[in-house]
């Protein structure tokens, strides 16, 4: 008799944990645009405050999380890191043929400025967003597999997506501070020699990377 009243408090719990986390999300978000909803401070603070999130905070970030959740998120196998890369590519170019396809075939769709649509139908979701929601959720496993996403992004955006953009035939790579955290990251995790980093600075570095979970949604408002 006393297992569905568990179950039930167990349910009641989960809903309601969920149910907080949505609030923290929708606050912080909602926060974000009334904190920017002046054009004055927009013009002002928002270009600064987007540097900070991206180039610093992000970098940051990884840097902290990608060691510290490595070994949770490869005690489930190393082929779900893969599987998120490879898929976010296939997801990249999937978006990308489509739009070209709208583009070529549907009226509606038709532009003066095909590459600036094709390039916002096939990267529009970073996967930025969702790194803030399962942090929230202290889903660490899933943490890692989306920085998948992430690294398949900047690696799709700043090597083709900028030189499709631009015209050019060649791609071009260029530098991005997310980049350059995961790839940092990936290797302190990869040879296991975060622990050389003294603790001060990895106490800094997670605190400051922890803000980006807050700031990300922030930015989105």
């Amino acid at each position: 008799v006393a297992v569905p009243h568990a179950t039930g408090q167990v349910g009641w719990y989960m809903l309601t944990s969920v149910g907080q986390v949505l609030l923290q999300l929708f606050g912080i978000t909602l926060l974000g645009y009334f904190l920017f909803f002046l054009p004055a401070v927009r013009r002002i603070g928002l270009n600064a405050f987007t540097f900070l999130v991206m180039n610093v905070l992000f970098p940051l970030y990884f840097v902290d999380s990608l060691p510290a959740d490595w070994s949770d998120a490869m005690s489930v196998g190393w082929g779900w890191m893969s599987g998120f890369f490879f898929g976010s590519i296939a997801l990249i170019v999937l978006q990308a043929f489509s739009a070209r396809l709208l583009i070529r075939r549907c009226k509606p769709f038709a532009t003066d400025y095909p590459r600036e649509l094709v390039t916002l139908f096939a990267i529009q979701n970073a996967g930025y967003l969702p790194l803030a929601i399962l942090a929230m959720f202290g889903a660490k496993q899933m943490l890692v597999y989306i920085s998948f996403v992430v690294f398949a992004f900047n690696a799709v955006f700043w090597t083709v997506g900028v030189s499709y953009l631009a015209g050019q035939r060649r791609f071009v790579f260029k530098v991005n501070m997310p980049l350059i955290g995961i790839m940092i990251g990936l290797g302190l995790a990869g040879f296991g020699a975060y622990h050389v980093i003294s603790r001060p600075v990895r106490v800094v570095i997670h605190t400051l990377g922890q803000t980006l979970i807050y700031l990300n949604l922030a930015v989105l408002g």
